[in-house]
């Protein structure tokens, strides 16, 4: 709820010392903008489909839906938030079950990221980081122990990351570690469940 009230409102005074809090996210949004209001994808030479086409192709379709405005942008930056919030209350039930650890882990990491001062105030912009982070936690979620079509999902949502940020890449090794994990089959006692959720999660 606290990620959608008042879109329209600017981040915190003095939260950090980078413009950036003010200028990317519309910075983000200028291509998909300019495709929906003129048409055109190259409207000038500021690309932002050309090293974040993901995010931009994301953008469009918000845009087609939700119109164009400080606001609407900052609803797509609000939605991708909550939707990696999802992904993440989701993966870590998952490893819980997995580990047969106690069920406070879903409740504690819904705490601890709904009300994290970061996460909240960026999370209402429109920033790629929030994109990458939805899917690396989506493929984090979509990963299965012995099931290799988790792992392409898991490669898939690594990609996607990667394309939207290229910070992302950093989130691979961490990614492939926990895939080629999930391939070994594990025993009560093998302690391979715990270390399987430290990696898979630990992007």
């Amino acid at each position: 709820v606290l990620r959608w009230e008042d879109l329209r409102a600017d981040p915190p005074a003095k939260f950090s010392n980078s413009g950036g809090d003010y200028l990317d996210g519309m910075a983000n949004a200028h291509t998909a903008r300019a495709y929906v209001q003129l048409g055109v994808w190259r409207g000038d030479d500021w690309d932002t489909y050309v090293y974040s086409p993901i995010h931009t192709l994301l953008q469009v379709m918000w845009f087609r839906l939700a119109g164009v405005s400080a606001s609407s942008n900052n609803g797509f930056g609000a939605g991708m938030a909550t939707l990696g919030l999802l992904a993440l209350i989701g993966s870590v039930r998952r490893a819980a079950a997995l580990d047969q650890q106690t069920r406070a882990w879903p409740l504690l990491a819904t705490l601890f990221c709904s009300l994290s001062a970061v996460l909240l105030a960026y999370g209402r912009l429109a920033l790629f980081e929030n994109t990458t982070i939805f899917f690396l936690l989506a493929g984090a979620l979509a990963l299965r122990p012995q099931q290799p079509w988790g792992a392409v999902l898991l490669g898939a949502g690594c990609f996607l990351a990667y394309a939207t940020k290229a910070i992302g890449i950093y989130a691979l090794p961490a990614g492939l570690m926990g895939a080629a994990w999930c391939a070994f089959p594990r025993g009560p006692t093998d302690g391979r469940p715990t270390l399987r959720s430290v990696l898979t999660h630990g992007a």
